[in-house]
């Protein structure tokens, strides 16, 4: 004798491994989305083993550029306006603020461009960025129909 589930619970359940598939993707419709659960995540591409770390928002990295840009900005001033009878902290402050404008004047624009570089890529590919690491570099790479659509290798005289 077979027995049947009730129609509810065959709802429910059906509903539950439906969310379970879904859970840690970054959408619903993405089909290059690997779920926070599967990483650290190998992807081979051209030979070369790639191991995603985690997903990243392109648009959380601009937001914590803003901030990280904010509060460059006004710590200094602030620091001024407490301590306004310090010399020796004004004397920081300066040197400080002019070693901030020249190394804004030869990497900001470049890392702003790079975001938004990223930003465009994204939107062209329809793919997903992951930060990922390789035997010789890391940096983010866009997974866009199971292969990497474009590489961006992390470099310390960008940030």
């Amino acid at each position: 004798m077979k027995r049947h589930l009730p129609f509810a619970l065959k709802s429910i359940l059906l509903v539950c491994f439906a969310g379970f598939l879904l859970a840690g993707c970054c959408s619903t419709h993405c089909v290059d989305c690997i779920p926070q659960a599967k990483m650290p995540y190998a992807l081979y591409d051209g030979g070369v083993k790639y191991y995603l770390t985690h997903h990243d928002s392109i648009d959380q990295m601009i937001e914590s550029q803003n901030e990280q840009d904010w509060i460059q900005k006004n710590w200094s001033e602030t620091l001024r306006k407490k301590f306004p009878n310090d010399k020796e902290l004004m004397t920081y402050l300066d040197l400080r603020e002019e070693r901030i404008k020249e190394n804004t004047e030869k990497t900001k624009m470049t890392y702003w461009k790079y975001l938004y570089d990223i930003k465009a890529n994204l939107e062209q590919s329809g793919g997903e960025l992951y930060y990922y690491h390789s035997q010789a570099e890391e940096g983010w790479l866009i997974l866009s129909k199971g292969k990497v659509f474009k590489k961006y290798v992390a470099a310390t005289d960008i940030r």
